[in-house]
């Protein structure tokens, strides 16, 4: 399932890409897609070279970048490289520090050829970089991007050694003392194929995949990059946890640390080790884009940042720019929260929680989905959700069969009432075979009314809805709780009111 709906909200392929208007604008991007019989353009995205085009002429038509991406050479995904600059700018406006004077002065680790971050910062946000890159080719490369834009005043590109320190070359090639507002990297995800060793966790997560007959699944983008783009020594976790322990003693030089974060489980292991280094400051957040989910972690050591708390949905998963433990909620937190959702005020049930709550446990019932109420409060109410995944993507599907089981036992027998009821035994199995599911999910949906009041009174409020991702017996979490938050979405837009 797509995730684009949960991407930054200011990020300009939210909506996707245009591609009528790529192709009428470069020849080169004509070649690579493909049109239907109804006029949709299609795009491989399995082919590199498809994937090359279209990030080129992302870059020219929507950024004014023409850049140069070599074809053995790691392809930058566009979109996922806005949400993070997106990110870090709500990061620095939290922190008290876009608003100063002073221009603001990144570090990139690890640019890479095309040099993407350095150059979308500078030109669509105005920011100055030092880049550093291992490889000779990749720093040649970079270079050569930079002047072709005219940006060689705002973007500094340094080759360094890989056993080098990863900040120190940063703050040289700035010299004269000066301070670096935010530093950014994507680090390659895997260990060195050379001696490295699988976790015994993830073998055993592997092997439970085949005995349940469901092996991951291929990628859906082709892979692209050298071995030294994807590869490095105790791969991500290792990296990130060096730039960790460097940043301890440059909390006066650097204010913002931030780093991209390509697997989940490395998630849980890096936030244990950034919080037991205590932190100033710290703060994680999703990057959700196509089929794709990435992470980001920032942190500081720098006194007299502003701990601002985020204010409303940013369209990614935001905390407090603080190590403090927020206070606790008179309703239980989810762990894996997907961005809330506020229930529109036109609809007739108005902003009660509870009405809003009984009708999705009425929808819920109506396709026999296991609900039942978690706990509930004055303005709040929370319910567990269990069931089959292979319900939800069937949702009207099953709805009307069982409707027409309904009508069928309703209506009085009639000669053209039983031509149709012969359908009904297939309508049946339809519906037996969406019960019979492989994978039974579980998650949990949360109902809050928002207001100065809300704990007072239980009049009505604006709704606001949240989901936990849950647990669930196989590999299909996400997708389930992601899936039931969309159906519940649109019960309560009333997309199903005539059905």
């Amino acid at each position: 399932m797509s995730l684009n709906k949960f991407m930054h909200e200011r990020n300009p392929y939210k909506n996707g890409v245009d591609f009528k208007a790529l192709a009428a604008a470069f020849p080169a991007f004509r070649d690579v897609v493909t049109s239907d019989l109804k006029g949709n353009l299609k795009l491989d995205f399995k082919s590199a070279e498809a994937l090359q085009v279209l990030t080129k002429c992302c870059l020219l038509k929507d950024f004014q970048l023409d850049v140069d991406i070599p074809a053995d050479r790691l392809v930058p995904v566009l979109p996922l490289r806005l949400n993070y600059l997106l990110w870090l700018e709500d990061l620095l406006d939290l922190a008290g520090l876009k608003s100063s004077n002073e221009n603001l002065v990144g570090a990139d680790v690890g640019t890479g050829a095309s040099c993407v971050f350095p150059l979308l910062g500078a030109r669509a946000f105005g920011w100055n970089f030092v880049a550093t890159e291992i490889d000779p080719d990749s720093v040649l490369c970079a270079v050569k991007n930079v002047a072709r834009n005219r940006l060689e005043d705002s973007i500094k590109v340094v080759l360094v050694k890989r056993e080098e320190s990863i900040f120190e070359p940063v703050l040289n090639a700035l010299g004269n003392g000066r301070v670096v507002h935010f530093t950014m990297c994507n680090p390659p995800f895997f260990e060195d194929k050379a001696g490295s060793i699988k976790p015994l966790w993830l073998e055993r997560k592997e092997m439970r995949r085949l005995a349940l007959g469901n092996p991951r699944s291929e990628p859906k983008n082709a892979d692209t990059g050298m071995e030294i783009e994807k590869t490095t020594s105790g791969g991500e976790v290792d990296f990130i946890a060096r730039m960790f322990e460097e940043s301890r003693s440059l909390g006066g030089q650097i204010k913002i640390f931030t780093s991209m974060v390509g697997t989940k489980a490395h998630l849980v292991q890096l936030k244990k080790i950034l919080l037991a280094g205590q932190p100033k400051a710290f703060v994680e957040t999703q990057f959700c884009q196509g089929n794709t989910m990435r992470w980001g972690l920032a942190w500081s050591f720098c006194d007299g940042l502003n701990n601002a708390q985020a204010s409303g949905n940013l369209g990614l998963q935001t905390k407090s720019l603080s190590c403090k433990k927020p206070e606790r909620s008179p309703h239980p937190q989810s762990k894996h929260p997907l961005p809330p959702w506020f229930v529109p005020d036109e609809r007739d049930f108005g902003g009660n929680v509870n009405k809003v709550a009984g009708l999705v446990e009425r929808f819920l019932a109506e396709i026999e989905v296991n609900c039942s109420v978690h706990s509930s409060g004055p303005g709040w109410k929370s319910l567990d959700i269990t069931s089959s995944t292979g319900k939800f993507p069937h949702v009207r599907q099953l709805r009307r069969a069982r409707a027409r089981q309904q009508r069928a036992l309703e209506e009085p027998p009639c000669a053209k009432r039983r031509r149709l009821s012969e359908t009904e035994p297939a309508a049946q199995v339809e519906m037996e075979a969406m019960d019979e599911a492989e994978i039974v999910a579980r998650t949990r949906l949360f109902f809050t009314a928002v207001g100065e009041e809300q704990q007072q009174q239980c009049g009505n409020h604006r709704v606001q809805v949240r989901c936990s991702t849950g647990q669930t017996d196989g590999s299909a979490r996400d997708e389930f709780s992601v899936t039931l938050f969309q159906v519940v979405q649109n019960l309560l837009r009333g997309v199903y009111d005539n059905d």
